[in-house]
């Protein structure tokens, strides 16, 4: 960033956690579940190895209880409780815990509505409203009210990153935020075909984020975004689209180079084992780039061996233990989505879409919804 933060203390996840739970919010909820939610969710929502790699010294669960107890916006508090009684309801299967996050999750809406429509400038437009779009979008994403609750959410947070004052970063905090903005954004377009909303990611990136030079995960990140907006459109196989592809495919192989030149890859590759989570995601999202590349719209020609970047991705999958903690590795649901639906091995077509069914079953039935309603027109060619 242009100019760093001065280094702040290293904190562990369970100190932050311990405090959060203390927080004076005259909660709504049985403190166990804010507790069981912070655990088991806002706890793994940090990777590891992430700070080194997006480059944020603070992570937003370190910050969350320092924003929720701003009196200052009411909106983010209420997100906060009624998406972790949401995630107690599931977990526990306590239909009055359901309706009780409903409630509180309509006020929260109102709350933050109320709050947007006062803020006109980007010196208005907070860590707080960023965070608060977030942690409703987290709602959506475990008990969908509407089709289009979770989209609204995720693109709404990046409508306000565009208009966030540079000031706002609060130690890197913002730079998790949009990364994980950024998966769920091509998540939703995988996943419904829609690509009617461009962003600023170059402004977000220099002027927001005050990055010099982005994270290589970033980076990727826009070749891949690229990569789906070229296999998305109707330009012709030949010619401009060609030479952007060839180019795009370039880009991906540097950041690789550059990328395995600083990590021991090979055996990663190899056995499916990654040095922390953080790799395990890195390796998916390469995984993602290789399978657009490879698809078979894109007429690419050499391409790696099409169950080769599959096979990565359920091997992230594996070690992040989605089965499990997929509300805490929610970012898995792109590279996934794109194995169930471009991947040739109908095994690994099956593995995934098992995983999403799985997903279903408990804590992310929104995103769940969403990537099997996917994977089944593809099967049925529609």
């Amino acid at each position: 960033m242009k100019r760093p933060y001065k280094a702040a203390k290293e904190l562990t996840s369970a100190s932050v956690s311990s405090n959060a739970y203390r927080l004076d919010l005259d909660p709504l909820v049985p403190t166990t579940i804010t507790i069981s939610f912070f655990e088991n969710f806002l706890g793994l929502f940090t990777t590891d190895g992430e700070g080194k790699d997006i480059r944020n010294q603070l992570t937003w669960l370190q910050r969350i209880p320092q924003l929720a107890s701003s009196r200052s916006d009411r909106a983010l508090v209420l997100a906060l409780e009624a998406t972790a009684t949401a995630y107690g309801g599931i977990m526990s299967s306590n239909t009055n815990l359901t309706y009780q996050a409903q409630e509180l999750y309509g006020t929260a809406l109102r709350a933050h509505q109320a709050v947007l429509q006062k803020r006109g400038s980007s010196s208005d437009i907070t860590v707080h409203l960023v965070s608060t779009s977030v942690m409703l979008s987290f709602f959506e994403a475990m008990q969908a009210t509407t089709a289009g609750a979770y989209r609204a959410h995720i693109y709404g947070a990046a409508r306000l990153f565009e208009i966030t004052g540079p000031g706002e970063c609060g130690f890197g905090v913002l730079c998790q935020l949009f990364y994980h903005v950024r998966t769920q954004m091509l998540f939703i377009q995988l996943a419904t075909g829609s690509f009617d909303v461009p962003l600023s990611s170059k402004k977000i990136l220099y002027d927001t984020l005050q990055y010099e030079d982005p994270p290589m995960i970033q980076k990727l990140m826009c070749c891949i975004t690229a990569l789906h907006d070229l296999r998305a459109s109707n330009a012709e196989a030949h010619g401009p689209r060609a030479q952007n592809l060839t180019l795009l495919q370039l880009r991906v192989e540097g950041l690789w180079r550059d990328y395995s030149s600083q990590k021991s890859t090979g055996s990663a590759a190899k056995t499916g084992s990654f040095d922390d989570a953080f790799t395990a995601l890195t390796f998916a999202y390469f995984a993602s780039a290789r399978i657009l590349l490879g698809a078979p719209s894109l007429d690419c020609g050499d391409v790696p061996e099409s169950s080769r970047p599959t096979q990565v991705i359920l091997d992230a999958a594996s070690f992040l233990d989605t089965s499990r903690n997929a509300i805490a590795y929610m970012r898995m649901a792109t590279p996934l989505l794109l194995v169930a639906l471009y991947s040739k091995c109908r095994g690994h077509r099956m593995s995934a879409v098992g995983l999403f069914e799985g997903w279903a079953k408990g804590s992310m039935r929104g995103i769940s919804a969403l990537a099997l309603d996917a994977a089944c027109r593809r099967s049925v060619g529609v």
